[in-house]
């Protein structure tokens, strides 16, 4: 019996907690130092041990302890043979830590499901090496699909096929510039198509959790919102809202014949480089309603001088610079959405800080107005004006090339020399 004994202490030594005790008395014959630190000091030697034993599955019990204490011990019991006596080793592992963790996230859970029920928000969970992703029952239910649960393979490639066309680009670039580093979290607004045919606004926000030894994202989570009515409000508010900038801009041009047509040009292409710079669509938006009354200030000024066919003196010149503030200061008291007052402020601002009226430069100067400030010129110099000809498309776009970096933001020009090169017009319908 003392060489079993002795075989089954070393066999065990290693096990960071154990115990052996006869099947017959159940009373503790051996306990190792650490299953007497985890009883706290308590004596093990020939007490008994009341705990059921099973040796066909692992146990969990709870350790009463002084003061009210308690300890959460999963046993595993291993059948012996001492001599002919047969025996039990009890191995014991502390868990109470990790059960106390697996509690507070229990919580979590639960109040994070009550605040998305609350949202509407549906879940997902994305594994990035196996291109499986989770969805919730709320995010099927949302969007009328019926797989919820775990999606295997080319989760990425099936969700943008739901996506609309003319989200896809932005959708997929946002998501790589969070994959990449850079941006904090992955937040888009996009159409998806639904089970039933229709097209739904969706919310989609999530954000990298696990990277692997490289740094390389393994693991995204996040929601997805229906906000398709709320879409809905928001684009009746800015129908609202683009009827009273286009009257506005409307009473500039009365004015002013030659600029005539010139705001809503300007709009369009600004329009259209915000969308190539990728920015998010209420940017885009406040770009293009910026463009519809980036020269309501004109109306300050004199008939006489904007429509002058001569060249204008300096006293003049200072006047029409003062169509930026004028405009600001008729445009600041209507509460748009959207930053148009400052915008219409600095769209004649230069990087360099040679431009008016507050010589900003750089990235004092609002990216909206920056975009502003290369249509603008590539417009007026290709269409007519009181004091000189159509210089023309090209020397317009030579002009921003020119000087990118200087009097134009890089960045702005590139994406403005790419539409126009893809075939923009100005006189197409």
């Amino acid at each position: 019996m003392c060489s079993s004994y002795s075989r089954i202490q070393g066999f065990f030594y290693f096990y960071s907690i154990y115990f052996i005790l006869p099947k017959k008395t159940r009373k503790i014959i051996y306990a190792n130092p650490a299953a007497e630190r985890l009883f706290e000091g308590r004596k093990l030697i020939d007490s008994t041990f009341d705990y059921a034993i099973s040796n066909e599955r692992i146990q969990e019990f709870v350790l009463n302890l002084p003061n009210n204490r308690k300890k959460i011990v999963q046993m595993n019991a291993e059948k012996v043979f001492l001599g002919n006596e047969e025996a039990f080793v009890i191995t014991l592992v502390n868990v109470t830590k990790e059960k106390m963790e697996l509690k507070q996230l229990t919580k979590i859970k639960e109040r994070l499901d009550l605040a998305l029920e609350g949202t509407e928000a549906g879940i997902w969970d994305l594994d990035l090496k196996t291109n499986e992703v989770f969805l919730d029952e709320r995010f099927a239910v949302l969007f009328g699909w019926d797989n919820a649960g775990t999606i295997s393979g080319s989760a990425i490639g099936k969700f943008f096929a739901i996506v609309h066309p003319e989200d896809v680009r932005r959708t997929k670039e946002m998501l790589e510039n969070h994959l990449k580093g850079l941006s904090d979290k992955y937040e888009v607004e996009a159409r998806l198509y639904t089970k039933s045919g229709e097209w739904k606004w969706a919310f989609i926000s999530g954000k990298v959790v696990e990277w692997d030894e490289n740094g390389k994202p393994v693991r995204m989570v996040g929601t997805v919102r229906d906000i398709t009515e709320n879409k809905k409000v928001h684009f009746e508010l800015q129908e609202t809202l683009r009827g009273a900038i286009r009257v506005l801009g409307k009473i500039v041009e009365k004015k002013d014949p030659y600029t005539a047509g010139h705001q809503h040009r300007v709009s369009i292409l600004a329009n259209k480089i915000a969308k190539e710079l990728n920015l998010p669509e209420d940017r885009v938006t406040a770009v293009a309603m910026a463009g519809l009354v980036h020269d309501i200030g004109k109306i300050s000024i004199p008939s006489e001088i904007l429509v002058k066919p001569g060249s204008l003196t300096p006293i003049e010149w200072q006047i029409i610079k003062s169509h930026p503030e004028a405009g600001y200061e008729i445009l600041k008291e209507i509460k748009f959405p959207w930053p148009i007052a400052d915008i219409v402020l600095q769209h004649h601002e230069r990087m360099d800080g040679s431009g008016y009226p507050k010589g900003l430069k750089n990235g004092e100067i609002l990216l909206e107005a920056r975009i502003l400030a290369v249509a603008d010129v590539v417009e007026a110099m290709s269409s007519h004006r009181p004091y000189r000809p159509a210089l023309g498309i090209d020397n317009a776009l030579e002009e921003i090339d020119k000087n990118a970096g200087k009097l134009y933001d890089p960045d702005v020009v590139q994406a403005c020399l790419k539409i126009f090169k893809e075939g923009f017009s100005f006189n197409r319908k």
